[in-house]
C-alpha cells in the first residue's frame, strides 16, 4: 500500500529532510487540487482546507523549533569555542613522495 505524500511530507519535516520535504509538497499539492476537484460539496472542501492548514502549521511550527535548536546550539559552541583558550592547533602537512 503507498503511502499517501501528506504522510511522506510530514516523514520528512519530522526527519529534517527539509530537501525532501520540499519536493513531496509538490505531490501533496497536486494531490490535494484532485481531491478538491473530486470533491461534491462545501463540507468536503472544508475538510480538505482543516486538514492542509493543519499539516502546514505543524510543519511551520517544527521547522522553527528546530532552526531554533541549531541556533542555541550554534550560539553554545561558539561561546565555548571563545573560552578554550589558547591558539588553534596547527595544522600539519603530509607529502607523500614515491
Amino acid at each position: 500500500m503507498a503511502t499517501r505524500p501528506a504522510d511522506r511530507f510530514r516523514t520528512a519535516i519530522a526527519s529534517g529532510a527539509y530537501w525532501t520535504a520540499e519536493e513531496l509538497l509538490v505531490e501533496y499539492r497536486r494531490e490535494v487540487e484532485q481531491r478538491w476537484h473530486a470533491a461534491q460539496s462545501d463540507t468536503e472542501r472544508g475538510d480538505i482546507k482543516r486538514e492542509v492548514d493543519v499539516l502546514l502549521t505543524w510543519a511551520r511550527r517544527l521547522t522553527l523549533v528546530r532552526k531554533s535548536q541549531a541556533g542555541a546550539k550554534l550560539m553554545r559552541l561558539t561561546s565555548q569555542r571563545a573560552y578554550s583558550g589558547g591558539a588553534p592547533r596547527p595544522t600539519r602537512v603530509w607529502e607523500m613522495q614515491g
